[in-house]
């Protein structure tokens, strides 16, 4: 199960039965589910070489294997993935990830 998920099982828990859960449990819960929305994005996918080694989107129709270069958003980038004309090449296999 994922973080944000289950904080919010907790705290849906935490309403219906107050007494099994301290108030500074449920204070934290709040913070930690408000951090977990708020975590960037980056895209990767598979090298088109080597399928094992995953590559990032660093702008500018640019791929880099490095991690520390990827480009963050703050915002779901899901719009760039997005294959409408069916000319999507560079993109093809590439997911939107969390961090």
């Amino acid at each position: 199960m994922k973080d944000l998920k289950a904080a919010k099982l907790i705290l849906k828990r935490s309403k219906k039965n107050p007494f099994l859960y301290t108030k500074e449990d449920i204070r934290s819960l709040r913070k930690l589910k408000n951090n977990l929305r708020k975590m960037p994005y980056h895209i990767k996918k598979p090298s088109l070489l080597n399928s094992s080694v995953n590559v990032y989107y660093i702008g500018d129709k640019r791929w880099s294997d490095d991690y520390s270069e990827r480009k963050q958003y703050t915002n779901n980038p899901t719009y760039l993935t997005t294959n409408t004309d069916g000319k999507n090449g560079g993109w093809a296999g590439a997911t939107v990830v969390t961090e």
